[in-house]
């Protein structure tokens, strides 16, 4: 699995993230660590304070351990 940073169009600072397997691959707790930490920074450089920030997606992910996807997504104003 290789992760990829890319310019963003949500501001100067935005990164989007890609990432690359070579066919199926089992996600390890490193992986996804990695994966949330980037989120986190890049959610950080965007909303800086006094805005949330990564505080937001902490929220998104606390708030998800007891609702599906669905509701997470749209209760946060998560686009894909």
């Amino acid at each position: 699995m290789r992760f990829n940073l890319r310019k963003g169009n949500k501001g100067n600072n935005d990164l989007v993230l890609d990432v690359a397997t070579d066919g199926w691959e089992q996600l390890s707790y490193q992986d996804l660590f990695k994966l949330i930490k980037l989120l986190y920074v890049n959610e950080d450089k965007i909303y800086p304070p006094p805005n949330k920030g990564s505080k937001m997606l902490l929220e998104a992910l606390d708030f998800l351990r007891e609702h599906s996807v669905e509701e997470t997504t749209a209760t946060f104003q998560i686009k894909k």
